[in-house]
């Protein structure tokens, strides 16, 4: 039997993922970016993602501990059609999803 795991899923204290009414400007509904606020400040974020290599501070350290181990053991992402847009985004020839050509969830190390 294969077996399955949720690994990284931002959930609110009271149990969204997601904020209500997503929109182009807003992926994530009215919440915005606030459940990942956490993630996005973490060093190894930074240097995966924006290139750049941010020290880390106490106040951060086990936060990135938990962002570095972000794509150990996976070997694929599983992820509904709104990871990549908002309801009829499919009919949209020149729509290339929320990031554009390059997907935050291609497989990089966050080593």
């Amino acid at each position: 039997m294969s077996r399955i795991r949720v690994h990284n899923l931002a959930v609110s204290l009271d149990g969204f993922g997601a904020g209500e009414d997503p929109t182009l400007e807003s992926p994530f509904g009215h919440a915005g970016m606030r459940l990942m606020e956490w993630f996005l400040a973490t060093p190894s974020f930074q240097r995966v993602h924006l290139g750049t290599e941010p020290e880390p501070t106490p106040a951060i350290e086990a936060d990135d501990a938990f962002a570095r181990r972000n794509l150990e053991g996976i070997g694929a992402h599983v992820m509904g059609s709104r990871m990549f847009g908002l309801p009829g985004w499919q009919d949209d020839p020149e729509w290339r999803g929320w990031w554009g050509e390059e997907p935050p969830t291609a497989h990089r190390s966050m080593c």
